[in-house]
């Protein structure tokens, strides 16, 4: 094994992993924004917005995942540059860990690659004919591309954990779980603050109104 190539894979890895880590922290906003338990909040506190939110979300998540699953290099103008993708972390573990001792890992990291490339390659054409390039075909005939299914979505979600978990151990950096994005000041927070403002102004006992609007005050002088 060489150790500067071990090296490098291990810094790609982590480049990697927090390209992961930031579509696991997209899907968690969205889906704590866009639960459907807040459909009727949003939409009285300000439809139009929530709407372009939702597509603005969307667009980033297609460019996200398909740069995930992009090809280990590209070519511009005689330069060959890397991409940090999942096809530039295989083939540097191929390289470095080719054996019957590893043959159980690869196996389960080919699978797990070929599940996270399968949802990438149905989003790609979204990419690839609205987002990236605007083609008029598609524009003229209307076209949605890039449809999946919920099933196709969770299985994502959890391939690119597991895929994760197993190069970190295999390459010495061991797992991480980022399942996780929850913190102060998060779109959780922001949901509660728009429902307490949303109870303030609707509810008609004067001391619970005085109470909401006590705590939203308190919110907003926190420094």
């Amino acid at each position: 094994m060489n150790e500067d190539a071990l090296a490098n894979l291990k810094e790609d890895f982590t480049y990697f992993r927090e390209h992961c880590i930031d579509i696991r922290s997209d899907f968690n906003t969205y889906h704590n924004l866009f639960d459907p338990a807040n459909f009727d909040l949003l939409e009285k506190i300000s439809g139009t917005f929530f709407g372009e939110i939702n597509s603005i979300l969307i667009r980033n998540w297609i460019l996200c995942v398909c740069n995930l699953v992009d090809r280990k290099s590209t070519r511009v103008n005689r330069e060959t540059r890397n991409n940090i993708s999942i096809n530039l972390i295989n083939a540097q573990i191929e390289e470095q860990f080719d054996g019957d001792k590893w043959r159980k890992q690869i196996d389960s990291i080919t699978t797990l690659t070929t599940n996270i490339t399968d949802y990438g390659k149905k989003l790609s054409p979204a990419r690839n004919r609205i987002i990236a390039h605007s083609d008029k075909n598609t524009y003229k005939k209307g076209l949605v591309l890039g449809e999946t299914s919920k099933k196709d979505l969770d299985n994502f979600i959890g391939n690119i954990q597991e895929y994760c978990d197993l190069v970190g151990n295999l390459i010495g950096v061991g797992a991480l779980d980022f399942r996780c994005s929850s913190g102060q000041g998060d779109v959780l927070d922001f949901v509660g603050f728009l429902s307490d403002v949303k109870k303030m102004l609707l509810t008609t006992d004067e001391d619970d109104q005085q109470i909401l609007f006590a705590n939203l005050k308190d919110k907003l002088s926190q420094e």
